[in-house]
């Protein structure tokens, strides 16, 4: 095999690599555990959900419509069970691929899309 053979597959591999689909995702909002008060005034099982602290101006987040004490249920079709899930779920996730968000606020299950984009586009982005 000749050393530009070789060069071809390891090209194409940093190319890939270097694709906003694959990139690290920024959703842009901060998560912590459902309080067990809400929980139990929404009928929520122990540990669903995960309660949205914080979003972000101008993020991913904020542009879905998100806000501050939704609860989300389910993101990308997969159950939510708790804030560890939000980022096992989005490492399946691509920047730009609109991903179906189920939420709870104020009582009424809602259906939202959120759009990931690559983490590092602004500054903001390294701490959330």
């Amino acid at each position: 095999m000749s050393f530009r053979n070789l060069l071809a597959p390891l090209a194409l591999l940093f190319q890939l690599m270097s694709s906003p689909a694959l990139a690290e995702i920024w959703l842009g909002m901060e998560v912590g555990r459902v309080p067990p008060n809400t929980a139990a005034v929404h009928d929520l099982a122990p540990g669903a959900g995960a309660h949205i602290a914080k979003v972000i101006p101008g993020s991913p987040a904020d542009q879905a419509g998100l806000e501050s004490g939704d609860i989300i249920l389910r993101m990308n079709y997969r159950p939510v069970r708790g804030p560890g899930s939000i980022s096992g779920i989005a490492q399946n996730l691509q920047a730009g691929q609109s991903v179906p968000v189920q939420i709870l606020r104020y009582g009424k299950v809602m259906q939202i899309y959120i759009v990931p984009r690559p983490r590092g586009e602004t500054p903001v982005e390294s701490r959330y």
